[in-house]
């Protein structure tokens, strides 16, 4: 049947335009404006992006190598998702309104190759006749990948012509994540296609050359496929320590050069399957200067290394772009030790009902290989950070139009349970893993993490434990519960009496976001045991106090802000008395119940000025000063908002008996620092009126460390004249200047050094550095206050959330 080549330009709408990601030679990637397309083909479809990436073939155009049939203003761009806007009159599997995905490679769907289900090989979608005569035919055409390709503009911009719909769009289901879909365009259905052309089955060993993300993609996949063990080679270090954490074994091929030779002096059989999906070229010192005088076009390092470690008989599949000849070819060990070897650009819609079917199910997550995300605007530079390794997190970065940001899309946490049955069989080995493929930690969800702000917000939900002395007497098992609310009789004690008491710690995102860790949740443990014992509570066993804040983090990881934003995620454990009590005695049942949301830093960044409260006492000298509860912060709050309104940002406690001595800030922990030449000292006040402070604590650890003399001691009023500085520790503000202090019945204003910006003295700022540098993973962790979250145990919170729903205890 012959079929007639479509228009790979698209006609210009003559009056409406869109933005686009433009390819202005080597290196060099624009966001222009250029005539949104129109229909130009009967079978084709107009699509409004939401979604795209940048992809390794991405990467090609913009290093040049295919330069020459590049032309300047060429639309780029080749895995996307978005609505359909307007279909031609031949499209008959989607319409106008529908979510899809968009499919790089353009097939006719009438083609032999096609008949085969080999798409990218067909005969009807590419009019390159440098392709024909450099390869002897013609492959398929492909979205935004050059004149080789077809010269199809691509869609890195806010609409896309989609020649061939009913073969290019697969209608996507309108609540899934869109990374979860956007994975799927091209990265995992490559991966899918390297391992059918590899033939990797169960009990393989198998090498991946390559760890970006088709690399770890593949990776995954074949675990999935039951191979034994999956040696992952790279010489990006930090891509290697990902593949790692996915139970790979990792091969630097920077540290090992000959990676054959090391292979096989583990695998003495050698690997039974090998693929190439390396993002990297020649290691080969002369191959520059070898490309740049016509001797060498392309690399065969890779596939070298491949055919020496693979065993005799064994597969071979190349899937890393390769386009031209090589002059060290190893032909006589490929053909004596009796491999076969197959490559090609991926099938994807040959693969798509399988695996578009796991992503419905919930067996497969493709969001792990985006861990960044960003507004589709700031391309041009997530092109230099791509092509450099530098997005963070090292894999994919999700970008979102204007449009798509208008949809307000669901994160994946936000994921409905399957609607349906899946259409297609799925082997048991699919059935038997299928958190696998889960990521851990997730990239953050896309918020403005630049005014985060301090403030409720609700994330996947907290974790419960129970108590009773009339039941097995002692804490339940942790218990996740989606609902922000609380099940309690209002004659509980924790309502009536006050017999309730709080923490506060917080969790970090790390560079790579390779993980998440919780600082210090030990001296939380040990810190609500003991206001557990002053209000009649049974202890929290530490063990069991840290497994409940791990949870709950990891429970809503992706809500933990990025690295670089400078806000972090609030962890607030409440511990009170939760079955009905009338009589002044302690009740039978209690509640732990820990909740975790991002947030930023409570009092700001700049310097505050503090004024001392002289008509309330927060605490007697024998009462609950030391102990969290939160009969010693109410109070407070009358006097705290006067106290604004007055100008001054945060009060601070002189000691109830005498009003002679300094016990701490109404929110944190009070630090000052004295200079006597060039020797500091960091003085905390001792008084069994005040919290044992977690941040002031280590902060006096880390002033130690500094070189500074460090005392904790009974501060006098008279004293606060001689500080330089004076520094507000707590969790949720963490370390925060303060410019003065007034006593307003005295007249007196004692004012610090807090910096020219209001930032903080010398000393504040270098132990703020200090301590948010541990807490965030830039400085190195020796006192071993981090503790890391791990994801969740399989199955964990949507099981307890399914017992919750059937037994209605989470309806408020």
């Amino acid at each position: 049947m012959v079929t007639v080549m479509p228009s790979t330009g698209y006609t210009p709408h003559p009056s409406k335009m869109m933005k686009a990601a433009q390819w202005m030679g080597t290196g060099i990637v624009e966001v222009g404006v250029v005539p949104k397309p129109k229909i130009t083909e009967p079978e084709d479809a107009i699509v409004q992006i939401t979604h795209c990436t940048i992809s390794g073939a991405d990467i090609h155009l913009y290093a040049g190598e295919l330069k020459d049939a590049m032309e300047k203003g060429d639309i780029i761009g080749q895995e996307a998702i978005g609505l359909v806007e307007e279909v031609g009159s031949n499209v008959k599997s989607i319409k106008a309104g529908d979510r899809v995905i968009i499919l790089p490679v353009i097939s006719c769907g009438t083609c032999d190759y096609c008949q085969r289900q080999e798409y990218s090989l067909c005969d009807n979608t590419n009019p390159s006749k440098e392709m024909e005569a450099a390869y002897g035919h013609r492959l398929g055409g492909k979205l935004g990948y050059s004149r080789l390709c077809g010269g199809y503009p691509g869609d890195q911009a806010e609409y896309c012509r989609v020649p061939h719909a009913d073969l290019s769009c697969v209608k996507a289901p309108e609540y899934i994540d869109a990374r979860k879909l956007l994975g799927l365009a091209n990265v995992v259905t490559t991966a899918w296609h390297a391992l059918e052309l590899a033939e990797v089955q169960e009990g393989d060993v198998l090498g991946v050359w390559g760890c970006g993300p088709i690399g770890l993609a593949v990776q995954r996949l074949a675990r999935l496929r039951g191979a034994k063990k999956i040696y992952a080679m790279d010489k990006d270090v930090q891509r290697l320590r990902i593949a790692e954490d996915f139970g790979m074994t990792p091969v630097d091929v920077d540290a090992h050069p000959d990676v054959a030779e090391y292979i096989l002096s583990i695998e003495d059989h050698g690997l039974d399957r090998s693929i190439e999906a390396s993002g990297y070229r020649s290691q080969e010192v002369e191959f520059p200067a070898m490309k740049a005088i016509g001797l060498e076009r392309d690399s065969s390092d890779t596939l070298s290394a491949i055919v020496k470690a693979t065993r005799k008989g064994g597969n071979v599949a190349l899937v890393g772009d390769f386009f031209f000849t090589t002059q060290n070819f190893p032909i006589g060990p490929l053909m004596q030790k009796a491999l076969t070897v197959r490559g090609g650009q991926t099938w994807p819609q040959k693969y798509f009902p399988f695996l578009m079917d796991l992503v419905v199910q919930g067996r497969l997550d493709t969001s792990w290989l985006f861990t960044y995300v960003d507004d589709f605007e700031n391309i041009a530079e997530m092109y230099k950070k791509f092509s450099n390794h530098q997005v963070p997190g090292r894999l994919k970065v999700c970008l979102a139009t204007a449009f798509g940001r208008s949809q307000q899309m669901q994160s994946y946490s936000d994921l409905p349970v399957s609607p349906g049955p899946s259409t297609t069989t799925v082997p048991p080995q699919e059935l038997a893993t299928p958190q696998f493929f889960v990521m851990f930690p997730p990239p953050p969800i896309a918020l403005d993490w630049n005014n985060i702000g301090f403030k409720v917000r609700d994330g996947n939900g907290h974790v419960e434990i129970h108590f009773s002395h009339s039941g097995e007497n002692k804490w339940s098992a942790p218990q996740f519960v989606a609902s922000p609310f609380i099940p309690v009789h209002g004659m509980a004690p924790g309502l009536n009496y006050g017999q309730q008491v709080y923490e506060g710690l917080k969790a970090f995102r790390h560079p790579a976001n390779d993980k998440i860790t919780i600082f210090r949740p030990d001296r939380n443990a040990k810190r609500m045991q003991h206001s557990a014992e002053v209000v009649s509570i049974p202890p929290v066993p530490e063990d069991l106090f840290i497994e409940c804040v791990q949870l709950a983090v990891g429970a809503n990881a992706e809500y933990v802000p990025p690295h670089d934003s400078g806000a972090a995620m609030y962890v607030r454990p409440m511990l009170f008395g939760s079955s009905a009590q009338l009589g002044l005695s302690p009740p039978d049942g209690y509640t732990l119940a820990v909740f975790a949301m991002p947030t930023g830093v409570y009092h700001g960044a700049s310097a505050v000025d503090a004024l001392i409260l002289e008509d309330f006492d927060r605490c007697a000298p024998h009462g609950t000063g030391a102990a969290k509860v939160g009969g010693n912060y109410a109070p407070v709050l009358r006097h705290s908002d006067r106290a604004r309104r007055e100008g001054f940002g945060i009060t601070l406690h002189l000691d109830s008996a005498t009003r002679t001595e300094v016990d701490e800030f109404s929110t944190s922990a009070f630090i000052g620092v004295k200079r006597d030449g060039d020797q500091i000292t960091v003085i905390q006040p001792d008084s069994r009126n005040a919290i044992d402070s977690v941040t002031a604590a280590s902060v006096l650890e880390i002033a130690g460390t500094l070189g500074y003399r460090v005392e904790k001691r009974r501060v006098a009023y008279e004293e606060l004249r001689e500080f330089d500085e004076v520094i507000a520790a707590g969790t949720a503000a963490a370390l925060v200047p303060v410019g003065s202090i007034t006593m307003q019945s005295r007249g007196d204003k004692f004012e610090y050094r807090c910096g020219a910006q209001k930032e903080g003295g010398e000393v504040c700022v270098k132990l703020l550095q200090t301590l948010r540098g541990i807490q965030s993973g830039t400085v190195e962790d020796t006192l071993g206050w981090n503790y890391e979250v791990q994801a969740p145990p399989k199955g964990w919170t949507q099981q307890a959330q399914e017992e919750i729903e059937l037994s209605g205890a989470n309806v408020p």
